[in-house]
């Protein structure tokens, strides 16, 4: 029989295994050599950056909240 806790446990290791996954996004994003032409290049880099951060700090609450 699972204890009562093994259910937080794995919700803690799925959001750690979701943290991990959004570094490598984040890594990847840094060590990519992209050449930015114009405004909207620039933009859209930025979009994507955000978008890896903003799900990272949102990963790092869930992972931070009291259970």
């Amino acid at each position: 029989m699972d204890e009562p806790n093994s259910g937080s446990e794995r919700h803690i290791a799925k959001i750690e295994q979701q943290v991990q996954d959004a570094f490598k996004e984040l890594e990847r994003l840094y060590k990519e050599r992209i050449i930015v032409r114009n405004a909207n290049e620039l933009e859209a880099l930025e979009r994507q950056i955000v978008a890896a951060t903003d799900k990272l700090a949102g990963l790092m609450m869930a992972h931070k909240r009291p259970g």
